[in-house]
């Protein structure tokens, strides 16, 4: 009989020192402290990984968390000889549904599923890769995926499979003509996750474990009886319940053993669980955005899916609720940020701790029915802007990132006004790249080093000293555009193009560029090289 305990067998991901190694489960939480960030070349593995296993096992192996428990449990850096007894304990008590290849109750599947056709899955066919081609190498198909990595495979189903029709199943009531429809997209697929990341792998736990009492009823679907062909609709009974939430049924199938190496190729894939009532207030890593209301009405609150191009700092006001001067539409952070700003301080979180934001998402193509490219990035981030007191640090977050939107946008309105007359209805540059996509690439590094040189910096105590880096920045900013506009700034200003019955003055579109640029960058000395300072004023 072909079996894969997940408790001991090496299976996850993890950085260790410099090297990339594969860990069971029972060594990565019992010396998590040894441990960096999850690893496996996929980047929505860490999210997937966090929620479905490692997250909920701590949470329901150590108990509810009170806030002076989190605080003890940080100070101590590692879990101490009463919670790694209590995780060791949890974990032989729960072996037997740990197995990912159990006859009767297979971890995060249903033993015996089938459909009317016999139809699979080939489990190489749907791995998400990147829309550019980039993505975790896949296996040929003839040796098919490790036992390993079939467990990866199986929980990123659970989290982003597509929606759409699916593959009925035997036994299953809602069975029609084979098939079943209305089937949404897999737990995560509908949301924006962003996961808080520490340097080890025990603080990334903490700082995703909820904090507060557990609602009577809640647990990880190991400790619910195991599924069948049948789904139901219904509401989560709490974060242990949502984190592992079976969004599809499952069987994987094995092949080899007896002296060969294991491997899987198919699966089965059938309809799964399906969330009543909406993604619940508790729900810990989602952006949320604030929906219309009638009028009178408070504002509800939907899940903020990730929009391409706008990951890393260029989602940080919407992930951080951050309100830049120009307002913008309101947000709230994921909660699990919310619960980590109050841990900040001389008890907790120190203020220069070197926090870590990892957003990642799916975008998926008609109707949600394939997958179209897989998003991710990783910011670092002041911990202190976490904290909704922290107004001026979380102002100059917000402003920074405004900023350098802005300065791309007054670039592409120079380059419309001077290079309307070509012909494009678009003008491009840079090989068909928007010069206001090449002038935040120039931004996006001095961007990160202005968020870690105000995560690090320990001189930040004093408004002027927030003020010295908001002047360096803007320093670096102007450099940055110059490089990247200087062709654009070295048009003669007599200089006319013509769009339709419309003569477009160079000298009046430099102008507006450089009174614009002005605005965005108060601290920053004039150095637009190539643009005549006088005559550009009309």
């Amino acid at each position: 009989m072909t079996t894969f305990d997940l408790i001991d067998e090496p299976w996850l991901p993890l950085v260790c020192g410099s090297a990339v190694g594969e860990v069971s489960l029972a060594d990565a939480l019992l010396d998590a402290h040894e441990f960096g960030d999850l690893a496996g070349g996929q980047p929505t593995l860490t999210p997937t990984l966090l929620r479905q296993v490692l997250v909920p096992v701590v949470l329901d192996a150590l108990g509810p968390m009170t806030r002076e428990r989190w605080l003890r449990t940080f100070r101590a850096r590692r879990f101490d000889g009463e919670q790694r007894d209590r995780i060791g304990g949890y974990l032989a008590e729960w072996r037997h549904r740990f197995d990912l290849f159990h006859p009767t109750a297979p971890f995060a599947q249903a033993a015996g599923l089938r459909t009317p056709s016999s139809r699979t899955r080939h489990v190489l066919s749907t791995s998400p890769r990147r829309r550019d081609g980039t993505g975790p190498p896949a296996p040929s198909p003839a040796p098919g995926l490790r036992p390993a990595e079939a467990a990866w495979w199986l929980l990123h189903v659970h989290c982003w499979d597509s929606a759409g029709i699916k593959t009925g199943a035997l036994g299953d009531p809602h069975l029609v003509a084979g098939k079943t429809t209305g089937n949404p997209a897999g737990s995560l697929g509908g949301l924006g996750p962003v996961v808080p990341l520490g340097t080890t792998l025990f603080d990334t736990l903490l700082f995703n474990l909820p904090i507060g009492p557990l609602a009577p009823g809640d647990r990880p679907q190991w400790r619910r009886p195991p599924t069948c062909a049948r789904w139901v609709a219904r509401p989560a009974a709490g974060p242990l319940d949502l984190l592992t939430w079976l969004s599809r049924r499952v069987l994987l199938l094995p092949v080899g053993g007896q002296g060969q190496p294991v491997r899987v190729r198919h699966a089965v894939v059938t309809a799964g669980d399906r969330l009543a009532g909406g993604v619940p207030e508790f729900e810990p890593h989602t952006v949320w955005a604030a929906g219309r209301g009638t009028e009178g009405d408070e504002p509800s609150w939907r899940p903020r899916r990730h929009v391409p191009g706008r990951l890393g700092w260029r989602g940080l006001p919407s992930v951080l609720a951050l309100t830049p001067a120009s307002g913008g539409e309101p947000s709230c952070p994921p909660r699990v940020l919310d619960v980590l700003g109050g841990l900040v301080g001389e008890e907790g979180v120190p203020d220069d701790y070197p926090l870590r934001l990892a957003g990642s998402g799916v975008v998926y193509g008609s109707k949600s029915g394939t997958v179209d490219d897989v998003l991710a990035d990783t910011v670092s981030v002041p911990v202190r802007v976490l904290r909704s007191e922290e107004a001026r640090l979380r102002a100059a977050v917000a402003e920074v990132c405004q900023q350098a939107e802005e300065l791309a946008r007054a670039a592409n309105r120079l380059s419309e006004r001077l290079l309307s007359g070509t012909g494009t209805d678009s003008p491009t540059w840079n090989g068909g790249e928007a010069v206001g996509d090449s002038v935040l690439a120039a931004l996006d590094t001095q961007v990160r080093r202005f968020l870690v040189k105000l995560s690090t910096d320990a001189g930040i105590a004093e408004p002027g000293d927030v003020e010295r880096l908001r002047t360096a920045w803007e320093a670096t900013a102007m450099g940055a555009l110059t490089r990247v506009v200087g062709p654009l700034l070295a048009t003669p200003p007599g200089a006319t193009r013509t769009t339709g019955k419309q003569r477009v003055s160079a000298q009046l579109a430099l102008g507006t560029f450089r009174r614009r640029v002005r605005e965005l960058l108060p601290r920053a000395r004039w150095s637009l090289d190539g643009l005549p300072p006088e005559r550009a004023e009309g």
